[in-house]
Parts: C-alpha cells; sequence; structure tokens
C-alpha cells in the first residue's frame, strides 16, 4: 500500500494513510479473529500494486507486448482472491473498465488474465461445488426491491464508516460528526482528484465493489465489507486535504494533514480506552468458561462420549471426545423431533450451549447483547427430561443424557 499511494502523490500522503488504516481499533478487534477478509486483502493491494507497476513501464511494453508472464501473475493472484472471497469478482470489471479508459480496448494481458481465473474457478466449482449459488439469493432484480435494498445498504455503511471516526463517547459526538462531515467532503475532492491525475486499478474497484455492496441483499457484517476498502478510503481523504490545502495556502497542506491525523488518532485513544479488551478472552475457546466447561466435560464424561456443541472442532480438542455439530437451523414444525431423531442417531449423551454472552461485542457492533447458541436448542435441552443440566461456568451449560455418564 506504501509503494502503491506513494509512487504517485507521495510519501507523505501514502504514510498517514496506512497510520490511519493500520491503527484502527476495528482492525486491532479482528487480530484474534481468522477472517479470509484480512488475507483477501493482501491479495487485493498486492493485484493493485502489480498491475499499477506495469503501468509504470510505459503504453508501449505493457500494452503492445504485454508479456504471458503478466497474465500469468494476474490470473494466479485473481483466482486465489476469487476463491478466497466471491467478493473478489468486482475487480473483473475494474480490470475491463481500466483497459477501455486508458486504451479504448482490451489488452491482451488482461483477457488471458481473467479467462484463467474464471477458467479455473469453474473447474473448482464443478469439482467442490459451487457456494456462490447461495449468494445469488441476495441479489434481487425487481426495481422497488432493488431501491429498497440500496437504500438500506447506503445507510446502514454510513453509518458503519461513521463509526470508524467516532470518539465511541456520547458527549464527543457532535466533534466526531464534524469531523465525519468533513471525512466525506475531503474524501470527494481526493476521489475526483485522484481520477483526474489518471485512474489506477484502485479506483475503479472502489466503484465497482461499491455497487456490489449497494445492491447485494445483507442482514449483517455491513463493517467486515468495509475492510478492502478502507485504506482507499483514508488514502482519498488526506489525498484531498493535501489538494484543496495546496489551492489556498501550499505551505499549509502538510500541518492540515497532520492535524487531521492527530484528531483522528484521538478517537482512536479514546475507543481503546473505552471499548477495546486488552485482558483475557472474553469468549471464544481461549476464555477461562470456556476452558471449565470442557474441563467439566472430561472429567463426567466416559472416553467415547459423544458431544453436541456449537464449536464442534474445539470441543474435540479441548476434551477428546467426539464431538457432533449442532443443527444450524431449527424451524418448521416437525423440528423437535428432528432434533430427538439426530441425537439418537449420532448418539449423543452430552450437550453444551451458551447461554448468552452477556460481555459487550465490541464498540463496531454498535450495541451490548446477548448472544445464544440456537434459542430452540437451549428451549428444548432445558425443557426436556431426557437431559440433565450437570455444570454450568458463566455463559455455558453442560447437560448430560439420563442414564449415562461414568
Amino acid at each position: 500500500m506504501f509503494f502503491l499511494f506513494g509512487r504517485r502523490d507521495g510519501y507523505r500522503v501514502a504514510t498517514l494513510s496506512l497510520v490511519l488504516f493500520g491503527t484502527a481499533p476495528f482492525f486491532f478487534e479482528l487480530k484474534e479473529q481468522v477472517r479470509s477478509d484480512t488475507y483477501f486483502v493482501g491479495f487485493l493491494y498486492g493485484l493493485f500494486w502489480y498491475r499499477t507497476r506495469m503501468e509504470m513501464r510505459g503504453p508501449g511494453e505493457f500494452f503492445s507486448r504485454a508479456t504471458h508472464l503478466d497474465a500469468v501473475i494476474l490470473g494466479s493472484i485473481l483466482t486465489l482472491m476469487i476463491l478466497m472471497r466471491s467478493v473478489s469478482l468486482a475487480v473483473l470489471p475494474a480490470l475491463v473498465l481500466l483497459d477501455l479508459v486508458q486504451r479504448r480496448r482490451l489488452t491482451w494481458t488482461t483477457i488471458e488474465a481473467i479467462a484463467g481465473a474464471l477458467l479455473i474457478y469453474y473447474v473448482q466449482s464443478q469439482i467442490f461445488g459451487n457456494v456462490e449459488k447461495g449468494y445469488a439469493g441476495g441479489f434481487h432484480t425487481e426495481p422497488q426491491s432493488l431501491f429498497a435494498i440500496v437504500k438500506l445498504n447506503l445507510m446502514q455503511y454510513i453509518w458503519n464508516l461513521r463509526d470508524f471516526l467516532s470518539y465511541g463517547v456520547e458527549a464527543l459526538d457532535p466533534i466526531s460528526l464534524a469531523v465525519f462531515v468533513v471525512s466525506l467532503l475531503m474524501f470527494a475532492v481526493g476521489a475526483v482528484a485522484s481520477n483526474l491525475k489518471g485512474p489506477r486499478l484502485h479506483d475503479v474497484f472502489f466503484l465497482c465493489y461499491c455497487g456490489v455492496l449497494l445492491v447485494f441483499a445483507t442482514a449483517a457484517s455491513w463493517s467486515r465489507y468495509l475492510i478492502p476498502l478502507m485504506p482507499i478510503f483514508f488514502y482519498y481523504v488526506i489525498f484531498g486535504i493535501q489538494t484543496s490545502v495546496s489551492w489556498v495556502a501550499p505551505r499549509a497542506a502538510a500541518y492540515a494533514m497532520l492535524a487531521y491525523v492527530l484528531v483522528v488518532g484521538s478517537m482512536y485513544v479514546s475507543i481503546y480506552a473505552t471499548w477495546i479488551n486488552f485482558g483475557p478472552f472474553p469468549s471464544g475457546p481461549m476464555a477461562p468458561d470456556y476452558v471449565a466447561i470442557h474441563d467439566e466435560l472430561e472429567r463426567a464424561s466416559p472416553a467415547d462420549a459423544v458431544v453436541m456443541s456449537q464449536t464442534h472442532e474445539w470441543t474435540l480438542v479441548r476434551s477428546g471426545r467426539k464431538s457432533a455439530e449442532a443443527p444450524r437451523r431449527l424451524d418448521g414444525e416437525t423440528w423437535r423431533q428432528e432434533l430427538v431423531d439426530y441425537i439418537d442417531v449420532a448418539d449423543i449423551s452430552y450437550i453444551i450451549v451458551r447461554h448468552a454472552d452477556l460481555m459487550r461485542t465490541g464498540f463496531y457492533a454498535h450495541e451490548r447483547w446477548d448472544q445464544t447458541d440456537l434459542p430452540e436448542l437451549r428451549a428444548w435441552v432445558e425443557q426436556t427430561s431426557d437431559f440433565v443440566e450437570i455444570s454450568r461456568h458463566g455463559p455455558y451449560r453442560l447437560y448430560q443424557k439420563v442414564g449415562d455418564g461414568k
């Protein structure tokens, strides 16, 4: 990112942009999570950098004598990205549009890279199945539904972007709002100024990716989907400040950019101080209560016991007991009987249920809520006479089938 933004617009802009991106509390919260989004961002910006590097060689070598090696490298990165995150498909129209803007035609490098990536994607989907079919249901073509989805997504993404630039303290909301409005204005100036100097792949991708986000129907993860855009967003803001202030007072541009970074930095400090947990893991497989409930399971159950758990992989690792995944959906008229049949067939004698996680889930979740594993399953196991609670630690409950045990 440093070389991508700095080569053309100055390393001061690149440095300040990456400081804002790299020190954001949101990404600190993500550091303990294994998410495809973070790896995807690495490949994405590697693609941006390589494509920009190709342009810097000059139009003759790049467009007239584009090498197969470039196509192979671009295609390989595209393939890894698409296999990792389906939304990577937004890069394909970005590559096509960039060629059309720069050369009024598609280059063989782009054609070969896209064709190779799509071919590999098609082959693996035929072998392992096409998981993207499920995402297709998130797109609507009816004008009324599409308009409602775009409106909802636009409001949500603006709301989530607002959280990136907030003190997290209600008394300071007016200052946060003022900074957010200034940021949006500078973002607009920076985006226009960058594209007027000549659009690059990340400029075009920003538009294509936003288009996908706006039309895709989703009910959560708005902050997560903004991760690939945040480096570009901060770059546009810093570049916008430099451009706009330079028109009036060129010597003051550096001080204006630094002042903005310090203000946003004070927001980060506020969130780190009031929201971010630096202590033991409050939830997940490393949480003390999670470890304790599995220690109890190991003491109470025979070695060949089968345990139902929403985190069945970790249950297997923690306790050494065979584990079965809890059903992901419990609905319809027959779900109770289906659940009983599932328990009988799998020979399940223990059930671990997370009753409620009362700890706050983080600043960027907007609120503190109780997380419950499958409310229907919890209600059933509490009411049935087939299982009895034998232990509880924090939000976790351990139930044993009547008549089983050591």
